[in-house]
């Protein structure tokens, strides 16, 4: 659980310097590209992704505790986005 904006700055690959506009669409594809995982599973009829070899990569809840993760630490540093100016669609 990352205590401070640069652990969460790590998890959405952003750091010192980056521009707002950077950071705005660094996280908007991390919920977008979770948005697109959901939709996956249904659209292909399956419960869960594989590798090749029948490994699977990740499943519905495993989405669904990623999405509540980014919403928590959208929450959590909601004060610190303001401070940058960044907003958040």
């Amino acid at each position: 659980m990352p205590k401070y904006f640069r652990d969460e700055g790590h998890f959405w690959g952003i750091g010192v310097g980056i521009p707002r506009i950077v950071i705005r669409v660094g996280i908007s594809t991390i919920d977008k590209t979770l948005e697109e995982a959901r939709n996956l599973l249904p659209e292909k009829g399956v419960a869960e992704i594989t590798a090749r070899h029948g490994k699977a990569l990740f499943d519905t809840v495993d989405i669904q505790r990623a999405m509540e993760f980014q919403a928590m630490l959208r929450s959590r540093f909601a004060k610190k986005l303001g401070t940058l100016n960044v907003e958040l669609i």
